[in-house]
């Protein structure tokens, strides 16, 4: 997966980092997609696939937040708030918010101590491919809306 990285606030190390990960990413989906695992393998893969693309989502939602002046530096906000203001201010689609914010919830289920339920076999190939389309949706209009800003603060 390509994903387009112009963010101002991330330096080479983060950009690697995440491009690091999206590689691994690519691996977990080539696995959940083009091989014959099923069952519990495949409902854990799925899920580390789309925990990947949290961590990423959560990283460039906080990038862009501070890029747009959305968010104070040193002043973090959750991730649904993140989401929430950028929805705010017509830098992402509702819909795509719905999407980061599912793929969210997931990443959120990483903790096991946390789960009230068990997880076997939740996850499918339908997933990884709703959280693929998810995550570029957002990092297209994420960057859309950055590049929109820089061109705004021309004109001021």
């Amino acid at each position: 997966m390509r994903v387009s990285l112009s963010y101002g606030l991330l330096d080479e190390t983060k950009i690697r980092n995440i491009c690091y990960s999206l590689q691994m990413a690519d691996l977990l989906r080539w696995l959940a997609i083009r091989t014959d695992l099923n069952g519990m393998l495949l409902s854990q893969v799925v899920k580390e696939y789309i925990c990947i693309h949290g961590h990423a989502a959560d990283y460039l939602s906080d990038a862009t937040c501070r890029e747009l002046g959305l968010v104070a530096e040193g002043k973090p906000k959750p991730f649904k708030k993140r989401s929430s203001l950028l929805v705010a201010g017509q830098h992402i689609q509702p819909e795509t918010k719905r999407e980061i914010d599912w793929i969210w919830d997931i990443r959120r289920r990483e903790h096991p101590d946390r789960l009230d339920e068990l997880e076997t076999n939740q996850y499918g190939r339908e997933d990884a491919i709703r959280a693929r389309k998810g995550f570029e949706v957002f990092t297209e209009q994420a960057g859309h809306a950055i590049i929109a800003s820089q061109f705004d603060s021309l004109d001021k």
